[in-house]
């Protein structure tokens, strides 16, 4: 997946860290790797996922919440 900042800022969490993301930042990353963010101010993201990923994953990811 990759996760890029439009607008605003984020902390994301991945691995025990936590990352520091503002506007024009870009991260990728396997889409089997947990991870979560939150936005410190209202904020634009745009999430891109693999076509071949699976829609019942991405489903399951969302009923977590």
């Amino acid at each position: 997946i990759v996760i890029h900042i439009q607008e605003g800022s984020i902390d994301f969490h991945t691995d025990g860290i936590m990352h520091k993301m503002t506007k024009g930042d870009l991260i990728c990353l396997e889409g089997s790797i947990l991870h979560n963010l939150k936005a410190n101010e209202n904020s634009i993201i745009r999430l891109s996922i693999h076509e071949q990923d699976q829609v019942e994953r991405v489903q399951d990811v969302i009923n977590k919440k």
